[in-house]
């Protein structure tokens, strides 16, 4: 049989000389020509090996290899090794500046753009590999590293093309993917008139003040739903229109009830029905409401599924696009991995960055970050830009100060922090016609600074335990630091979040000059400005802040302020504190129609801050005060300074054998058992509730010498006008609480069981708070009157207040805890509670890491509410500021889950292991207990054993963690 040569051109020669004249001669033609392909084509490449076409010939990198090839400056385009499967061939040329000022593709460089090296000509023969390199010099005449760029062009389309800054060699490494450009140009930006975007809360209205400012708002409220829709609300002022001042982009988070629900995200990316439906949810937001586009703040996807996050945000850019309308996304911080290089886990920056119309990354906000040449900023922004399109990002930072401690800190608004240094002390003995001495003792002792490098002034303060605090306040000077670091790198603008009434008021006239691409001037000078009745009567330096007034011939009350000024008394940042003195007048009446006036004395009121003195001349004399009435007094804690440190459970109760809880309690040697009672669920009308159930596991309880503590939540149908719906909540009028707690009180008082009640739970969040706006004043109306009515009918109870949930979010659906107790405390926590509640969850860390610590998970890190540790000392730091250091914490739940197959948002716990389990809270109990501010801590949970629930991953009844327990000394 005849064989067939398997090379084409040996079966042509065959075919040559085997056939007929006429194959022949149609062969003397082909063959000529497929050789000339052989020679022309890599990896031989003949002419340019032989002739180099007028300038540097191509030279071959085979498949696998790395290759380079080099000009006469030392500029290189290079093949990294693996980077291509089939041999290529490469060269490198360039045009001088002047030669490319007369291309074709110098006509199309965008205006914002000026050319600061040669046109550089990478060139390429073969198939695209997976990567290319370019490295080139940074040139000369560059005049700011932060404004240096890399852009592209294929045909006359221009690009930005993702590099690299070396700043000690000299270098910029310039990556191609996809396509090789036909020439490469590094370049000056030039900055462009920036735009000022803010958080928009359902609490904090926009003031005048943006007007003219601010160009884009992003209402803050809506959230992934579990269907791929879209849940929550956002604030009425977020209307938009033709006729909006701004431009609104709704914030859409997985922030979900407080709690970051990644795995909302995970399920959705990797789901292509979810996936639409979610994308096609956010096109019709856009389009009903009229909404210019949306921004996408999507926290804590899993690293594994990058492209499924990088396809969504694709997809989702195409949709939106398709319907005129824009898309930011806001990018989680990324983790240095080097000097210069960031791990970006879930999120591919420079594919997001390409997709989307704006990018929002944060910036830092360690202090240290700002020090050095180039700081650790700017190497972070310099290696961002050089990703993304500068002229789409926005640098994203918090508009609040900070109270940092035990390396944790606590976001506080600007007023609360300035409430730290008070209160005002006033000299006794104060005479009309005399002099008063003012004065503010903490803050001298609180050494009032400024570092010029973060424009932030701080002061320091120890607590009641020795615990030293600093308190960074952000004021105009800071923020103008920050401007001038988004002005360096010339972005997009600058993305404001915990926007809010707080603000400087100089802070808008440094908005206004960055808006106008000018650099903030004005000139600080901190001073306390002291004022009486509403107008101002001196002022004293920050170091020393003391002021003497001469008291005039007046009578009535006086109020007294201390206000901090950051330029010279021009303007007031806030109060430090207030006081009021009153003047008497003696019951001797003077002559009429002499002139005379009678005399005066003055004795100093209680810093109460709240009375106003009515106007007074020094012709006419104001009526005597009237006596304002005053709310009956709060009953007397009679737990205050006790130390209350004990062992409890919360147990599985309504469906458990009480007499075998209780037995599992002793054996641990706990004192204590916590059952949540459903108020909702017992009551159906206002005079009538079953409360046998709750009878016998005291009874059973008291057989046992177990304490109870009841944690009542969950307002009945009754006493809601919505009829309970969209959930858990409080009643329409908060004295039903108070009567059915008190009527609880009362009615097992008689029963030794029973030793305390815990006023609701979880209230900072909206999955426990429905139908009412989250608000510690509206639940201090609830605690205040509930208090009152549980201490009549049975002072022997423990009040505990309700514990908030760990959340370091503010917005429509959650409030931060620690903003939350300090304002509950501002409306007489102190007085209305015996113990304060407390949930210190610990997520995945260990109980007595600080926060920060990282973690095996690689989620619920950094921030101190994922912290155990962190939660409880930032609880007692706020009871301490506000005098409340002689009462206890207590923990009324708290502990670790473990579960293999975790359910979604507790993916941490098939990280941790039952023996992880007991030994963490032992751990905790001691520290707790070593710590002496802790009172009964509740161990979440028992006995809820069933695992198709995620309560069921924190029980340790059958597992190592109750043996622990039970072994552990107390």
């Amino acid at each position: 049989m005849k064989r067939t040569p398997s090379n084409p051109l040996l079966g042509a020669l065959s075919s040559f000389f085997e056939g007929r004249s006429a194959g022949r001669l149609a062969y003397l033609l082909v063959l000529p020509v497929l050789l000339l392909f052989a020679l022309v084509l890599p990896p031989i490449s003949l002419p340019q090996r032989l002739f180099g076409g007028g300038g540097p010939s191509y030279t071959t990198v085979y498949a696998g290899k790395a290759g380079s090839v080099s000009d006469a400056d030392g500029n290189k385009f290079s093949i990294p090794a693996g980077a291509s499967k089939d041999s290529v061939s490469i060269k490198l040329t360039a045009l001088s500046q002047d030669e490319f000022a007369k291309s074709a593709a110098a006509q199309t460089l965008p205006p914002a753009l000026a050319v600061k090296s040669r046109f550089y000509q990478p060139s390429l023969q073969g198939s695209m590999p997976a990567r290319a390199l370019l490295s080139v010099a940074i040139p000369y005449g560059i005049d700011s590293l932060g404004a240096l760029d890399v852009y592209g062009v294929t045909g006359k389309k221009w690009s930005k093309l993702p590099f690299q800054l070396y700043r000690d060699q000299q270098r910029i490494d310039v990556n191609l993917t996809g396509a090789i450009p036909d020439g490469v140009l590094v370049v000056q930006t030039r900055p462009q008139a920036p735009v000022i975007s803010a958080d928009l809360s359902t609490s904090a209205p926009l003031p005048a003040s943006a007007n003219g400012v601010l160009a884009e708002v992003s209402p803050v409220g809506l959230t992934i739903a579990d269907n791929g829709g879209i849940a929550g609300s956002v604030s009425s002022q977020a209307a938009a229109g033709a006729s909006s001042p701004y431009q609104v982009l709704p914030t859409i988070s997985d922030l979900v009830g407080g709690q970051l629900r990644s795995d909302l995200v995970d399920i959705m990316i990797t789901n292509s029905n979810l996936r639409q439906q979610h994308i096609q949810a956010l096109v019709d937001l856009t389009v009903e409401k009229l909404y210019p586009g949306v921004n996408i703040d999507y926290q804590g996807a899993t690293p594994d599924n990058k492209n499924d996050f990088t396809g969504f945000i694709q997809d989702l850019a195409k949709a939106l696009h398709a319907k005129d309308k824009v898309l930011s996304v806001t990018l989680a911080a990324p983790v240095p991995k080097s000097a210069d290089t960031w791990d970006t886990g879930p999120y591919d920056w420079d594919a997001i960055a390409r997709a989307a119309d704006i990018v929002r990354i944060p910036l830092p906000l360690n202090n240290n970050a700002y020090t050095g040449n180039p700081s650790p900023v700017e190497t972070y922004l310099q290696w961002a830009v050089g990703r993304m399109d500068r002229y789409k990002i926005d640098l994203s930072f918090s508009m609040l100060s900070r109270d940092e401690f035990s390396n944790s800190y606590s976001p506080i608004n600007l007023t609360d922090a300035l409430k730290i240094i008070g209160p005002v002390s006033i000299s006794d003995n104060i005479q009309p016609g005399g002099q008063a001495t003012f004065d503010l003792p903490k803050m001298r002792d609180a050494g009032f600074k400024y570092d010029p490098v973060t424009g932030l002034y701080s002061f320091a303060y120890s607590d009641s335990q020795g615990q030293a605090h600093t308190v960074w306040l952000e004021s105009a000077d800071s923020l103008a630091k920050k401007l001038a670091i988004a002005a360096q790198f010339n972005l997009r603008g600058v993305a404001l979040r915990d926007f809010g009434d707080s603000l400087e008021a100089r802070a808008w006239d440094v908005l206004k000059q960055y808006r106008q691409t000018q650099t903030p001037t004005f000139q600080s000078a901190p001073a306390i400005v002291w004022r009486v009745n509403g107008q101002a009567v001196g002022k004293a330096p920050v170091s020393d802040p003391k002021f003497v007034w001469t008291v005039p011939d007046q009578i009535g009350d006086t109020q007294v302020e201390a206000y901090l000024s950051f330029d010279d008394g021009q303007g007031l940042a806030g109060s430090a504190g207030s006081t009021v003195v009153q003047v008497a007048q003696n019951t001797t009446p003077s002559k009429a129609g002499t002139g005379s006036t009678s005399k005066a004395t003055a004795t100093k009121a209680s810093n109460s801050g709240n009375s106003t003195a009515p106007a007074a001349t020094k012709t006419v004399r104001p009526p005597a005060p009237q006596p304002t009435p005053k709310p009956p007094p709060a009953p007397a804690s009679n737990f205050v300074g006790q130390n209350l440190f004990n062992y409890g459970a919360q147990l599985n109760w309504t469906n458990a054998d009480n007499s075998s809880e209780m037995g599992s309690l002793n054996q641990m040697g706990f004192k204590w058992a916590k059952i949540q009672v459903r108020w909702c669920d017992i009551s159906g009308s206002k005079t009538q509730a079953d409360l046998s159930q709750i009878g016998r596991l005291l009874d059973t309880a008291n057989a046992h010498g177990i304490k109870v503590m009841l944690s009542i939540v969950c307002a009945p149908k009754w006493s809601r006008a919505d009829g309970g719906a969209g959930g858990s909540g409080p009643p329409d009028n908060m004295q039903d609480a108070a009567d059915f707690m008190g009527g609880v009180a009362s009615f097992f008082c008689g029963n030794p069981a029973l030793g305390a009640i815990e006023v609701w739970n979880e209230h900072n969040l909206l999955t426990e708070w429905h139908g009412k706006p989250i608000s510690a004043a509206l639940y201090m109306d609830m605690l205040k009157r509930s208090y009152t009515s549980i201490k009549q009918k049975c002072p022997r109870v423990i009040v505990v207040s309700g514990a908030p949930t760990p959340t370091g979010v503010t917005n429509s659906t959650a409030m931060d805890d620690v903003a939350f107790l300090t304002q509950l405390y501002q409306n007489g926590l102190k007085d209305y509670s015996d113990a304060i509640g407390a949930h210190p969850s610990g997520f995945g860390n260990a109980p007595d890491v600080p926060p920060g610590t990282p973690n095996a998970t690689g989620q619920f890190q950094g921030h101190r509410s994922f912290y155990f540790r962190g939660t409880m000392e930032a609880y007692r730091a706020v009871m301490v500021q506000f005098g409340d250091r002689n009462k206890q914490i207590w923990p009324t739940e708290f502990g670790w889950g473990v579960d293999p197959s975790p359910k979604p948002g507790y993916e941490y716990e098939k990280f941790i292991t039952e023996s992880q389990q007991a030994a963490w809270l032992v751990k905790a109990y001691q520290l707790m207990k070593s710590w002496g501010y802790v009172g009964v801590g509740f161990v979440w949970n028992l006995d809820f054993t069933d695992m198709s629930n995620e309560t069921g991953a924190f029980h340790i009844l059958g597992r190592p963690a109750f043996g622990a327990l039970a072994g552990m000394a107390k």
